[in-house]
């Protein structure tokens, strides 16, 4: 099975030309890439609990293009809310297209409802202890609407 994980580009200010021509005059300065963008640490963790069985490909949008013709089992994504926007955007293109969407991160936790809207299932919390099971589930099309951490992960 062939998972992509993609971390959307933001979009969040789009809306305000003069914020807009701001951002577009800072995303080109490699600083800014290197300590706003950039691939965050989340799906990193994600790749690194999905079982060797699957096929995993890493997409940053800041960095690479999404091909929406290449074929997927699942699409996994995340975002904070300056996401939101083109990450429902990226998940209603791959659900049109009978692929399945889990989207989690900051946002998805603090908004399930509205992010289930635009995906099969929504993790909320922290991904370590749902990830496994939420692939379980996936393995055995028995995915559930949202998946909650009880109790925090344990970094140690």
């Amino acid at each position: 099975m062939k998972i992509a994980l993609i971390s959307p580009r933001g979009r969040f200010f789009e809306s305000d030309r003069k914020f807009k021509k701001l951002w577009e005059e800072i995303s080109v300065n490699p600083l800014h890439r290197s300590f706003y963008s950039g691939f965050g640490i989340a799906l990193l963790v994600i790749a690194a609990l999905t079982p060797k069985s699957f096929k995993i490909k890493l997409i940053d949008e800041n960095f690479d293009s999404i091909d929406f013709d290449e074929s997927f089992d699942l699409v996994g994504i995340t975002g904070m809310t300056q996401q939101a926007t083109r990450a429902y955007e990226i998940a209603d293109t791959f659900k049109k297209k009978g692929i399945k969407v889990v989207i989690g991160g900051i946002h998805a936790t603090v908004l399930p409802e509205e992010t289930k809207e635009h995906s099969d299932s929504v993790i909320i919390g922290e991904g370590e202890e749902l990830w496994p099971q939420f692939l379980k589930d996936f393995q055995n099309n028995t995915i559930k609407p949202f998946y909650k951490t009880s109790h925090l992960a344990d970094l140690s």
